[in-house]
Order: C-alpha cells, then sequence, then structure tokens
C-alpha cells in the first residue's frame, strides 16, 4: 500500500509534466508566429547595432588615452612578426658569408684569401722590366730633391 507522501509525489511529477507540455506547446506557437519572429529579429539587429556602437565607443576611449586598441595590437604583433622572419634570414646568410669556404685543391693560387686576413701580391708571368719595383739607386735618382731650410751658417 502507497503512503501519503507517495501520491503527493505522483501528484506533483503528474503537474509538473502538465507544464511542461503546456509550455513546449505555447513555445512552439510562438516560434511559428511571424509576429514573435520579428520581434525577436529586431532584437537581435538592435543587439548587433549596440555592441558595434560599443566597440567604436571603446576604440575611442583608447585612442583618446593613448592606448592601442586590439585591433592596432594585431596589426604591430604582425609587423614584428615580419621583422623577426626576416632578422632570422639576415642571420642565416651572414653566417653562411662569414663560414671559410672550402676551395679545391690548387683553385684559387695568388688569390687573397679573406679568411686568412693576408694578401700576397702575385707578378704575372711576362711582365715588363718597366713594371718591376724600382732599384734603390733608381728611387734616389728619381727623388726630389729636399727643400732647404733657409739660414745656413
Amino acid at each position: 500500500m502507497g503512503t501519503g507522501k507517495d501520491k503527493d509525489e505522483g501528484v506533483l511529477l503528474g503537474t509538473v509534466k502538465a507544464v511542461e507540455e503546456l509550455w513546449v506547446a505555447v513555445l512552439q506557437q510562438a516560434v511559428a508566429s511571424k509576429g514573435l519572429l520579428g520581434l525577436s529579429g529586431r532584437w537581435l539587429s538592435l543587439g548587433l547595432k549596440a555592441k558595434e556602437a560599443s566597440e567604436a565607443w571603446a576604440e575611442q576611449l583608447l585612442r583618446h588615452w593613448g592606448v592601442p586598441s586590439a585591433a592596432q595590437m594585431r596589426e604591430a604583433l604582425g609587423l614584428l612578426q615580419r621583422v623577426e622572419e626576416r632578422l632570422l634570414r639576415l642571420e642565416d646568410r651572414l653566417e653562411e658569408l662569414a663560414a671559410p669556404r672550402q676551395t679545391p685543391a690548387g683553385a684559387g693560387a695568388g688569390v687573397p684569401s679573406a679568411a686568412a686576413g693576408t694578401c700576397t701580391v702575385v707578378p704575372l708571368a711576362g711582365a715588363a722590366a718597366a713594371d718591376a719595383p724600382a732599384t734603390d739607386a733608381q728611387a734616389a735618382a728619381t727623388a726630389p730633391a729636399p727643400a732647404s731650410g733657409g739660414g745656413g751658417r
């Protein structure tokens, strides 16, 4: 046999189910109603306009305070990322240029080596005697005479 408590719970559950079914029926009719759809469409339009207006106001306020907006921050971040990528490429290129180059044996003979830090002059074969360096006697004969300092004693 059931107690009074069980009967009360059964009545309560029946009432909740009846109210739920009533709400489902009302909401189905409301969703199908053009009037409600029109109102909800206008409500959404107003909400979007209010959102756009508040975003514009916030950007003006940030600009007035000298604080960049989120869009400006994203733009600056993109610029910084492009600069960083370019710097990394330049660093890689500099490392390639600074690395000593491997040359085959005998290649580049007589060519100065930048890596060694020295330069050797190699005379060309068959160079004329006029191109050869002057001797000490030749240099003394062609040197200008020293200027007299004036007033001898």
